[in-house]
């Protein structure tokens, strides 16, 4: 007499068995990909391109260290005036032309420093960003920063300042979620931009008008991504020794 088997095998176990083994394999091709990517990103860090990178970055750290080093120094002048002064009309269109000022310095800055790159790389500015610099290609930066100046001229004109510095700090994040500027791994740069953003949020239900909350995070983002760079750097020269 032929046995049977107590527990046969159920088409249920086999769907579950399926099932599990699919989403090991999504996983799979997923830290794959995101291998991929920042071996991708990586490799392009590399001569005047890691140097250039390492420029900007610096040059974002530096200034964002010394606007948190007066406002910490000053009692927070600059929040105060950002909100007191806000009241006067001839305040705010100084304001909103201080940030048109900042805006122009920053773009003539950038294109500087990659025009400069391109020169010592050899090719034309277009080629030169078009091969590294993706997020400049098409005025995709300007028209993304014409965006960000009109929306903060725009909370001036309404008259609310205080909402200044949870839109400075949402930016951080969104440039961040965006991985431009900032070179990051994938996953590093979701996680620093959905803390910028959480603290963007939790600010504004505050209604902390605080400009060294926004500054201190771009402050601390851009520090850790220039630390990055140089350790790169550092890595390079070790190995071309």
């Amino acid at each position: 007499m032929s046995q049977t088997c107590l527990y046969p095998e159920t088409p249920i176990s086999n769907t579950n068995f399926d099932i599990q083994k699919a989403l090991a394999d999504i996983a799979l091709i997923r830290r794959t990909l995101d291998h991929s990517e920042q071996d991708q990103l990586d490799s392009r860090l590399v001569g005047i391109t890691l140097e250039a990178n390492l420029v900007l970055q610096a040059l974002a750290f530096v200034s964002a260290l010394l606007l948190v080093a007066l406002e910490i120094l000053s009692g927070q002048t600059i929040t105060h005036t950002l909100v007191i002064g806000n009241q006067v009309d001839e305040f705010r269109r100084f304001g909103i032309g201080i940030m048109a000022f900042i805006l122009v310095g920053l773009l003539v800055a950038l294109y500087f420093v990659l025009w400069r790159a391109a020169l010592h790389s050899g090719e034309s500015v277009s080629a030169y960003i078009t091969r590294n610099f993706r997020y400049v290609k098409n005025l995709s930066l300007i028209s993304d920063l014409m965006m960000k100046f009109i929306t903060l001229a725009l909370l001036l004109l309404a008259n609310r300042p205080e909402w200044v510095a949870p839109v400075l700090l949402a930016f951080t994040g969104d440039y961040l979620l965006q991985g431009r500027f900032f070179t990051f791994p994938t996953r590093t740069s979701v996680v620093l931009g959905l803390a910028c953003v959480t603290g963007a949020l939790a600010q504004f239900f505050s209604q902390s008008p605080s400009l060294l909350i926004p500054l201190g995070a771009f402050a601390l983002v851009a520090g850790l991504s220039t630390a990055r760079l140089a350790m790169r750097q550092q890595q390079q020269k070790a190995l071309a020794a």
